[in-house]
């Protein structure tokens, strides 16, 4: 055994509470959404591992456990579905209890930095003087990221800061001010336009020191947001990232905030960043895209297509295509199904809409074939990796 066999055997010895949702999902509701959830998430764990060690840490049992086994939803489908994987419940349990080694830690910002960011944060937010309450380095298996540092800090009595920084990355993954729902509607609110609001949105963007020229604005709101019971006027500004200006909705930033007396005040931010995005060259062309898609739809439906819409985007696959094609019904079963690679791709997105459809009628398998849809075709293979409805406005 080498040293680095020893140090995943150190690893995954060590003792952690379980979550009670992952302990729960995975005895009594094997097949139901949390279930499935908690696979996923145990599976990018493991890719984290393998990532980080040269050797996997845990691998796949094939034997039945004393609570049974874990099916991850798949399928022998030759485009996108995979046989299914099996997982015991123990050899789930001992994955969450790896932790954060001492080895792991370093290649970690220190606590100290940590702490520095999130000063620096707090201040440049408008809570000068917020000081450092209390530390933790965690490591989220639900998460993609290795590990982070969950900061609380104390600005004043009405003020308690939360901040999330990225041990590996060094990036504010979140920062949340939940008091000021308890003064927020005592203070006058300043009506901005939409377009101030952008700008108030892009000023705290650039101060978190996000990377502005990867990403791009993709929404923006003014909410009445209805909060334990109370009405909160809040500004909901949303970023996606790009590659070469196509936008990634798996990788973004939100950041929430109400402005009184011409200051911002940022009820929260967080990063999302749920899967890893294959980033594979163009090869397939739009008018290829165009005739995979309709030579699809036609196997669905004889009616006559009136107009074929295409763009460049970047999307997960998902099982649309395939429940179509075994007459699955689409309402009761489409979380059923399990993103094995939890990777996203560049696909052309592909709506084709016909002449007649009666989107109106019951929603039976028959109907469900004939409405108007969108396919993701990958742009490196030409794959169909699924679909969804067209939704009419």
């Amino acid at each position: 055994m080498d040293d680095t066999d020893k140090k995943i055997k150190e690893i995954l010895n060590k003792e952690i509470d379980i979550p009670k949702h992952f302990d729960d999902a995975i005895k009594n509701a094997l097949y139901t959404p949390k279930g499935r959830q908690a696979v996923s998430e145990y599976k990018r764990y493991l890719e984290h591992k393998k990532n980080r060690f040269r050797k996997v840490a845990v691998t796949t049992i094939a034997g039945i456990s004393t609570f049974s086994t874990i099916c991850v939803a798949g399928f022998a489908y030759d485009r996108v579905w995979y046989e299914p994987e099996t997982y015991s419940y123990e050899d789930v349990k001992q994955a969450l209890n790896a932790g954060v080694s001492e080895e792991m830690k370093k290649d970690l910002i220190s606590e100290d930095d940590a702490k520095k960011i999130a000063v620096e944060a707090a201040s440049k937010l408008g809570y000068e003087g917020a000081l450092v309450e209390s530390v933790e380095l965690k490591n989220d298996i639900s998460d993609d990221d290795v590990a982070y540092y969950n900061i609380k800090a104390k600005h004043n009595t009405n003020d308690s800061l939360s901040f999330r920084i990225n041990a590996v990355t060094s990036e504010i993954d979140s920062y949340s001010n939940q008091n000021i729902l308890d003064y927020l509607n005592s203070l006058p609110i300043t009506n901005i336009s939409t377009e101030q609001a952008l700008i108030y949105a892009d000023d705290i963007f650039n101060l978190l020191k996000y990377d502005k020229e990867n990403y791009k604005l993709s929404d923006i709101n003014n909410n009445n947001n209805f909060i334990s019971g109370k009405n909160y006027n809040m500004w909901s500004v949303t970023y996606f990232k790009t590659y070469n200006d196509i936008c990634n909705p798996y990788e973004k930033i939100n950041i929430t905030f109400a402005v009184s007396e011409n200051k911002p005040i940022v009820y929260e931010v967080y990063k999302v960043k749920q899967d890893n995005f294959k980033n594979d060259l163009i090869n397939i062309d739009q008018k290829t895209s165009i005739d995979i898609a309709v030579a699809k739809e036609k196997e669905f439906t004889d009616n006559e297509i009136s107009q074929v819409e295409v763009e460049l985007g970047i999307r997960k696959l998902n099982a649309f295509v395939y429940m179509l094609e075994n007459d699955i019904d689409i309402l009761q079963n489409l979380n059923s199904f399990d993103n094995k690679e939890n990777i996203s791709r560049k696909v052309w997105i592909v709506t084709v809409k016909h002449k007649k459809t009666n989107q109106k009628a019951p929603n039976t398998l028959s109907v469900f074939k004939q409405r108007d849809k969108i396919y993701y075709v990958d742009c490196t293979n030409g794959k169909i990796l699924g679909g969804e409805f067209v939704v009419k406005i």
